[in-house]
């Protein structure tokens, strides 16, 4: 696609299976991977195109890296990337078009290269491998004029389907950047693609999808031929709704860029660039919300963890948690006042409560927790204090909470030891209160189910009876966020 050439058209519509679809992209571009190697399928004109993707992803990815090691999460303030290393996931990777100009541009800023191309053409496999070998032989750079290489760098070429591939690395997967270059329009389901894709990143890697012929020329392939080209390129409020539950935030978009040619003139070039950055936390597509009495628990959080946790009833939240993935979300907590505990020993309502409280939510066992493990799978909140005067003063056992959860941070796993747990912990805490101060998370706080209880000291109207299940003591709702926001005052900017 490249060079504009035309695939073979196939028969299929647009309810094929993916296995299907799979298949005819299989056979269509071992078909074309003798084009795809040669020099045709990049004519010279584009050669300036495709060194400025690369450079402009290699660029955000150490920008991104260079940031982390610099926060909180480690690094020296002073000392940028500690080894010089970059790993990065080359998805599409076709005959290997992209490889020699990653490393070209991996020698400009110094860094020492690790790619992993994958693609679902054997022989397209076939072309990166040997189009590899003559890129790490310092013989041929990304236009074939030659590069003489200043590190030792990597290239491995993966064969298969993409979105069923297992990448080592742990949590994070391991790579700084994935780049998904001349090819995102012909993915089955664009959706799984960057969930995959934000799988394999570390926290704060990039991702950048790219064309070198920008989303007009993708945009025909798609018309005349969609059985191929199963979707056009995201523009870029399409950018951001593929991003919405996805643990990702918009770097950059662009669909025109000055470009500095050979000559050294500068063009204005029609080509495509749309990045993100992985967080540590995403969106949930439904809001959990949860009422109910707060119960003992097990005494663990603030006893032996000193992060004290309200949990919710076994009992009555069973049949809520049956299909809710287990882990470690955030969202909004309010202890309603007791009506018949409206004023304290020195006057008024109660300390903290009909106010809202940021919380960090583990749903789950608590496996850490060998032997002692939950039974079954409880709901434990710890809220987070951003000054003293939101602590829930005293005993709120049995008191009632509201909880509604609108973004999830990771799953739950087991910790080889308690201070390992507690160190994830406060992680998680400060994860879950830097998201909620953002966007949308923070309008959250304003829906009718938490703002309700905060309008008045007593609650004198009808109680609030989740439409999911339950009844007056504990009831559940499960709604989706475009639902929520809605009805938000400011959701509709949102």
């Amino acid at each position: 696609y490249v060079s504009g050439k035309k695939t073979k058209a196939s028969s299929s519509n647009d309810s094929e299976t993916k296995e299907t679809y799979l298949k005819k992209q299989r056979d269509t571009f071992d078909e074309m991977s003798t084009f795809f190697a040669s020099g045709d399928a990049a004519p010279e004109e584009l050669i300036p195109v495709m060194k400025f993707l690369a450079r402009r992803f290699l660029r955000e990815v150490l920008e991104a890296k260079d940031a982390a090691l610099k926060s909180s999460r480690g690094g020296d303030a002073e000392g940028g990337l500690v080894d010089g290393k970059v790993k990065v996931l080359d998805v599409g990777c076709g005959a290997g078009a992209l490889f020699g100009y990653l490393v070209e541009v991996a020698d400009d800023l110094g860094l020492e290269l690790d790619i992993v191309g994958v693609d679902l053409s054997p022989l397209m496999v076939e072309r990166a491998r040997e189009r590899a070998d003559v890129v790490l032989s310092g013989s041929g750079g990304g236009n074939d004029d030659g590069v003489t290489m200043t590190a030792v760098h990597r290239i491995e070429v993966r064969e298969g389907d993409f979105t069923a591939m297992e990448f080592e690395g742990g949590d994070d997967g391991g790579f700084d950047g994935v780049i998904i270059n001349a090819c995102f329009g012909n993915f089955y389901d664009q959706d799984e693609v960057l969930q995959k894709a934000s799988e394999a990143l570390n926290l704060d890697g990039v991702i950048s999808i790219t064309h070198p012929l920008g989303s007009s020329f993708v945009q025909k392939l798609h018309v005349e031929d969609p059985t191929t080209v199963r979707h056009a390129l995201p523009s870029l409020p399409e950018f951001r709704t593929l991003l919405r539950f996805q643990p990702l935030t918009a770097l950059d978009y662009a669909e025109e860029k000055d470009i500095v040619t050979k000559s050294g003139a500068v063009e204005t070039f029609n080509v495509y660039y749309a990045s993100a950055k992985k967080t540590p936390h995403r969106a949930l597509s439904q809001i959990m919300k949860f009422r109910g009495p707060v119960s003992a628990g097990y005494g663990r959080g603030g006893k032996k963890l000193g992060v004290p946790t309200a949990n919710l009833s076994e009992d009555g939240f069973a049949a809520a948690l049956r299909n809710v993935t287990t882990g470690v979300y955030f969202g909004w907590a309010v202890i309603e006042n007791p009506t018949n505990a409206t004023e304290t020993t020195t006057g008024g309502a109660l300390p903290g409560r009909n106010v809202f409280h940021k919380a960090v939510v583990n749903v789950g066992y608590s496996p850490t927790f060998v032997g002692e493990e939950n039974k079954r799978k409880i709901i434990e909140a710890h809220l987070i204090l951003d000054d003293e005067t939101q602590q829930p003063m005293g005993d709120f056992y049995n008191e009632t909470m509201r909880l509604a959860l609108s973004g999830f941070l990771r799953p739950e796993r087991k910790f080889p030891s308690f201070p390992e747990l507690v160190a994830q912990i406060h992680y998680d805490v400060e994860c879950a209160r830097e998201a909620l101060a953002m966007q949308p998370y923070a309008a959250f706080r304003t829906d009718v189910f938490l703002v309700d209880p905060c309008r008045r000291v007593n609650l004198t109207d009808v109680v609030w009876v989740g439409a999911s299940g339950g009844d007056v003591n504990a009831s559940w709702e499960f709604v989706h966020q475009e639902e929520v926001l809605q009805r938000l005052p400011l959701g509709r900017f949102l």
